[in-house]
């Protein structure tokens, strides 16, 4: 009633699928796996498995960027954890789990673009002036096109986003290069650095004295750079700069100190956009320094009928020399101002910078040479013969002879005219000039002789 044999039940295929894989395009095959993404189907109602120690790598059929792509992970059945009831060997495990994946493009972004302050928020994005960032190593594209952009801000600022829109045309993709893979960049960073302004110094000058001192006043300051509709203004400032040389000069730099403490901000302007100088810089002037230099010494000599006048440099008082500087003066020959004898004759000598002989540290440019040196001298008279000895008055010398003291009269030859000479040129009739107690008077003339009576 029962007919027997054999038979065979063979195991039931399962399948495990792999789910929910997606990555960001990294140039590369490799699927990063989690448990999650297993799951495991085919067990008959009661019985089944879960997966343990899954791979948590595996590899898409792809490298690039899509929603569906074959991904796979091989298996072993040591990746089973068996429910209660149920016999592996009622199965037959797959070797291999498959899904489908997605690589989603890798965003890029870009950095680099920068501009000077200049109060708006508009931002230039010049081929070679940014580069584009995200790029998967080994692969790139360099900008090609001039695009427009826009700061988040119109202050100065590192690290603003800028926002700007591109397309493939504007790019040249290197060799191994898909932009499929990549998402075309909209935003970025960029700098907006401060726009530096100028403090000049104009107008400074002063006399030599020396040092390199330069006194300033507000004046002397000009501020320049500011945007249009923007300004500061000039509260406060170095009252002493320097000159970078202490000589004489028409534009020699000038600098002091500036900070930013120094400007008040106008309606509208933030000194913080504004790269302000620590310097103040500009040229000044140092004019010579006027010296004087007079005749001392009361120099002095002996009638000779000229007006020469010999000079040592003891002779020569100079003015106006800065403290610890010196000059000697080497002019030996001046000028009386009358070649005839007297006291408190005006004497004078021309003075080129040929004739001044500077001290250690003393330089002549840095003064202005008067072209005369003026002082007082004397003219003395010869002493006449010694009437007692027999001596006489020449006719030639009677002008320039200066009679002893001591004699109350001078006996003159007959016959000598008087008239002649200096001394006694515009006199007339018998009136002849003698010279006692320093003066010389008009006296008359006697007959036979002629006596020179001294004045008291």
């Amino acid at each position: 009633t029962q007919a027997t044999g054999t038979g065979a039940i063979t195991p039931k295929a399962l399948e495990v699928a792999l789910t929910g894989v997606t990555k960001t395009y990294d140039g590369n095959t490799t699927a990063e796996l989690t448990a999650g993404n297993y799951s495991v189907s085919g067990f008959i109602t009661g019985q089944g498995a879960s997966l343990q120690n899954t791979p948590t790598t595996g590899t898409y059929a792809d490298a690039n960027a899509s929603n569906a792509i074959t991904v796979s992970s091989t298996l072993t059945s040591g990746d089973l954890a068996l429910s209660s009831g149920t016999l592996l060997g009622n199965y037959q495990f797959p070797t291999q789990a498959t899904g489908t994946g997605a690589i989603t493009p890798r965003p890029l972004s870009f950095t680099g673009v920068t501009k000077t302050y200049d109060g708006n928020d508009a931002a230039t994005l010049t081929p070679g002036a940014y580069v584009l960032t995200g790029f998967v190593s080994g692969q790139g594209a360099t900008p090609t096109q001039t695009i427009a952009g826009t700061y988040d801000s119109a202050n100065v600022g590192s690290g603003l986003t800028v926002t700007a829109t591109f397309s493939s045309a504007d790019l040249a993709v290197s060799s191994g290069t898909l932009l499929s893979n990549y998402v075309l960049p909209v935003t970025g960073t960029g700098d907006i650095t401060p726009r530096a302004i100028t403090v000049t110094l104009s107008h400074v000058t002063k006399t030599y004295d020396g040092n390199t001192t330069a006194d300033l006043t507000l004046g002397d300051y000009q501020v320049t750079g500011f945007l249009a509709g923007q300004t500061a203004s000039l509260v406060t400032a170095a009252s002493v700069g320097s000159y970078a040389s202490p000589n004489v000069a028409a534009t020699i730099p000038v600098s002091a100190n500036f900070t930013g403490t120094n400007l008040a901000a106008g309606t509208d302007t933030s000194l913080s956009n504004y790269l302000i100088p620590t310097t103040a810089l500009g040229t000044g002037t140092i004019t010579p320094k006027a010296l004087t230099i007079g005749i001392v010494g009361n120099p002095s000599k002996t009638y000779d009928g000229n007006t020469t006048a010999s000079l040592g440099s003891g002779n020569y008082s100079i003015g106006g020399l800065v403290p610890g500087q010196s000059i000697v003066v080497s002019q030996p020959v001046g000028s009386y101002a009358s070649a005839n004898p007297g006291t408190n004759i005006p004497v004078s000598a021309i003075i080129s910078p040929a004739d001044l002989i500077p001290g250690a540290g003393t330089l002549i440019g840095n003064y202005t040479i008067p072209v005369l040196a003026s002082g007082i001298g004397a003219i003395l008279l010869q002493n006449s013969p010694n009437p007692n000895a027999g001596g006489q008055l020449l006719q030639r010398n009677v002008q320039r002879y200066l009679l002893p003291e001591h004699h109350s009269q001078q006996k003159i030859p007959v016959g000598l005219d008087l008239k002649k000479g200096a001394i006694n040129s515009g006199l007339t009739g018998n009136a002849v000039a003698c010279y006692g107690s320093n003066v010389w008077s008009p006296i008359a003339k006697t007959v036979g002789v002629t006596q020179c009576r001294l004045a008291n």
